[in-house]
């Protein structure tokens, strides 16, 4: 019997795919960045356009991550870090009210209850 992989990329690709699957099955379509660096994946819910980054480790911060994305490419940014299991935490900042309350509740109900929105330049 075979041991099972548990290296860090694994994880986060398993993650990546995870991720990928349930914003697609919320209607966004979804590439994923073979390289995964600088992103991870870009989901689009015409005409909203987001940049995803998924995180394996449950100790990173999700809020802090999407702001860094969103402050390094002014586009809107979505973090994703898995708490354990199948419970995932994310954030989404943007610029003001630039990304659509459908694309807002497709998130939700892709990505779960366990997130926080930060609409930069608008506290």
């Amino acid at each position: 019997m075979q041991a099972r992989l548990r290296s860090p990329y694994l994880k986060g690709y398993r993650l990546e795919r995870a991720v990928k699957k349930a914003l697609e099955n919320s209607g966004f379509f979804v590439v994923r960045a073979a390289s995964s660096k600088p992103i991870d994946l870009v989901a689009v819910k015409f005409p909203d356009v987001l940049i995803v980054e998924c995180k394996a480790s449950p100790e990173m911060n999700a809020a802090n991550i999407s702001f860094e994305l969103f402050k390094t490419y002014r586009i809107p940014a979505v973090a994703v870090v898995k708490k354990g299991g199948t419970l995932w935490e994310w954030a989404l900042t943007c610029q003001g009210n630039y990304v659509r309350e459908d694309t807002l509740k497709a998130l939700r109900s892709a990505l779960g209850n366990i997130y926080t929105i930060n609409r930069e330049g608008h506290a």
